[in-house]
């Protein structure tokens, strides 16, 4: 068994732990992703008015992959869930 089978994708402020081929695969997916936004404000008369944008990546902030050895995984798999408040 390799010492690296599993990877971290981190993606924004959330982690999660897959597969490393299955990582590989995410991070081609994201980077063929386009990025869609919505923004709100209010019209003349108060009223929420929402306009949609969809445009091309211009860099790769916020996504990161990263090996994880399997002493680790095995660690944190046997921690399981954190306790609420920690």
């Amino acid at each position: 068994m390799s010492e690296f089978n599993k990877v971290q994708v981190d993606i924004g402020y959330k982690s999660y732990i897959v597969n490393a081929d299955d990582g590989l695969k995410i991070m081609q997916i994201l980077n063929n992703a386009e990025m869609f936004e919505e923004k709100s404000k209010r019209d003349g008369q108060g009223a929420y008015v929402s306009t949609y944008y969809c445009y091309e990546q211009y860099d790769r902030a916020g996504v990161t992959i990263k090996n994880i050895p399997t002493s680790l995984y095995r660690m944190a798999k046997l921690a399981g869930k954190p306790p609420k408040g920690e």
